[in-house]
């Protein structure tokens, strides 16, 4: 069940930068195959500039929802409104999610993983390369004695670049998430991305949505566990972790490993404790 007057409310923050006519599409990240169906790709500023992707990882699902104020479009079938706003680039996607009303809604702490859980030495395939950051062990039981789920979203297109495999990632995972617990601090999901353009592995080889900036993590990770972004936050260490969902909050760490271009990004670590209420 999508709640509109969410919607309604963010979209009318949303559109304040919009052109004149412009018209916005609600989209969503399937992360499944349907046959015969285009899905959409979006620029940073969540205009679409491709109506005809074919392939579900790497694009977002139209859903029944637009939105728009301008005239031009209201005697217009829908989907010829929608071509027409394309076509004359003025057609945004707008990420909606739609939650189980049969579940409570649970908020979230996204976590990017190397640079935030752990120490980014680059590449981490194998759990003798792992060092755990103490500093992030308090955020994550202060999360957890807040409420929050704590979910780890991380690309790791070494998988791609044949430097280590897909179980690997597992395995550094399920190492993390133990250690973490030793300190009583709980990690309830990973969700992870193995693809990039530039590789060797054919298999990962790929453009994709799941990988951050993009949503693809993050809308997975909704659908399956019935999370709230309006209440939930990412924290990351580089500009890739500032997630192209509106009304999800991004926060960066500075670390000596990245430079960050998105200042106004940027908190210190103690700031994260008062974001969690």
């Amino acid at each position: 069940m999508i709640n509109i007057d969410f919607f309604i409310n963010e979209i009318e923050n949303f559109t304040k930068n919009l052109p004149e006519n412009y018209l916005i599409l609600g989209v969503e990240f399937e992360n499944k195959d349907v046959e015969n169906k285009n899905y959409y790709l979006i620029d940073s500023s969540y205009k679409v500039i491709n109506n005809k992707i074919n392939d579900y990882l790497n694009g977002l699902s139209p859903t029944e929802h637009i939105f728009y104020t301008s005239n031009i479009y209201k005697n217009l079938d829908k989907d010829v409104a929608i071509q027409n706003a394309f076509d004359n680039n003025l057609l945004y996607a707008f990420p909606v999610y739609e939650t189980n009303k049969n579940e409570p809604m649970k908020k979230a702490l996204f976590l990017d993983r190397d640079g935030i859980l752990i120490d980014d030495i680059g590449y981490i395939g194998t759990i003798e390369r792992v060092i755990i950051n103490k500093h992030f062990i308090d955020v994550v039981k202060h999360a957890n004695d807040k409420g929050y789920l704590v979910v780890v979203v991380t690309n790791q297109s070494g998988v791609a670049r044949g430097l280590y495999s897909d179980n690997d990632i597992d395995k550094v995972n399920n190492y993390i998430k133990n250690e973490y617990e030793k300190y009583n601090a709980k990690i309830d999901y990973f969700y992870k991305c193995p693809f990039h353009t530039d590789g060797i592995n054919k298999k990962y080889v790929r453009e994709t949505i799941l990988r951050k900036p993009n949503a693809g993590m993050h809308l997975t990770a909704m659908k399956e566990h019935n999370i709230d972004f309006s209440k939930s936050l990412m924290i990351g260490d580089r500009d890739s972790d500032v997630i192209r969902l509106p009304y999800l909050k991004s926060y960066l760490i500075e670390t000596p490993t990245y430079k960050i271009d998105l200042k106004d990004k940027i908190i210190p670590l103690k700031s994260i404790y008062n974001l969690l209420i």
